[in-house]
């Protein structure tokens, strides 16, 4: 047992000496983990605003277009079912049935 306490205490050390080796404390080398991952986060949100800017105009396109082709169903669906009762009027009308 008191092996095992020993070897994680040297472990330990040897652990703690290595990330002393380039002369920096924990604290610094956060600081400096924060401050490139701050850098990264402000350089993906530029590479999002120019694509989204790039892209903006075929976005509009593809969206006039898409609505576009859905008031063309919805006109076509409307004449449809106009015909379709209109159809039934005259159905009902040749055999006699009542309205």
């Amino acid at each position: 047992m008191r092996t095992i306490r020993v070897v994680l205490a040297l472990a330990a050390v040897l652990a703690l000496s290595a990330c002393e080796r380039d002369g920096r404390t924990v604290g610094q080398k956060v600081d400096t983990a924060v401050a490139k991952t701050q850098q990264s986060l402000e350089q993906a949100g530029e590479k999002t605003r120019e694509t989204i800017h790039e892209n903006a105009p075929k976005v509009e396109q593809e969206l006039s277009a898409a609505g576009r082709k859905i008031e063309d169903a919805t006109e076509k669906t409307v004449d449809r079912t106009k015909q379709a009762v209109h159809d039934m009027k005259d159905d009902h009308k040749s055999n006699g049935s009542p309205k």
